[in-house]
């Protein structure tokens, strides 16, 4: 008898909650995208001798970013 009023009490701040969450995630992939390639291309554009290795660097930075966002979304 309890589980559903509680249930029924905690659906609403945990769809809120859920969706803050959503939010705030895609909103850190889009500005740690847009600044890794950014920096990225500032770095290669001055330094054309080294530019693969750079762009393999912003590269993992990129997948360290995505896992780290991936691992804490999930749990």
């Amino acid at each position: 008898m309890i589980l559903p009023l509680a249930l029924r009490r905690m659906l609403p701040p945990l769809g809120n909650q859920w969706i803050i969450s959503i939010k705030d995630t895609s909103l850190f992939i889009v500005i740690g995208v847009a600044e890794l390639t950014r920096q990225g291309q500032e770095i290669i554009a001055g330094n054309f001798s080294r530019s693969g290795n750079l762009e393999r660097r912003s590269g993992l930075l990129f997948d360290y970013y995505a896992g780290a966002e991936l691992y804490f979304a999930s749990s």
